[in-house]
């Protein structure tokens, strides 16, 4: 069985409205979809870091990594998610880009859920 591990790195800028662009983003890939990599020859922490490090100009160890969901996608492949809130960073993204919760950017549902569940003012991921 492969294991696919994604991961939901939000930026929380909270000096901005609630209501505005800037209040809430999410890192993408250029093609619009959240970092993910399946994990082979590393254990899981180690694909973490590398999939962190690979889009983040922010040390692995700083960022507070919490274990969001699990899913079997497919007949042959699971994934893991991971996620963490970050404060804005000036050119934290390495790879990808930090988009607006309110683009016109499809995600899949399952991924709109615990986007949104985590996006309310006043909740934050331990």
């Amino acid at each position: 069985m492969l294991v696919r591990l994604t991961t939901i790195i939000c930026q929380n800028d909270h000096t901005k409205p609630v209501d505005s662009d800037d209040y809430f983003k999410i890192l993408l890939d250029m093609d619009h979809n959240l970092p993910s990599c399946l994990i082979s020859t590393k254990d899981e922490k180690q694909t973490l870091k590398s999939l962190y490090e690979e889009y983040l100009n922010v040390p692995f160890d700083w960022l507070n990594i919490s274990l969001l969901d699990f899913r079997k996608k497919t007949f042959n492949e699971c994934e893991v998610i991971y996620g963490c809130k970050m404060p804005p960073i000036m050119n934290a993204a390495k790879k990808g880009k930090f988009i607006s919760q309110n683009s016109n950017i499809y995600l899949d549902n399952f991924y709109e859920r615990l986007i949104s569940s985590r996006s309310r003012p006043g909740f934050y991921w331990s």
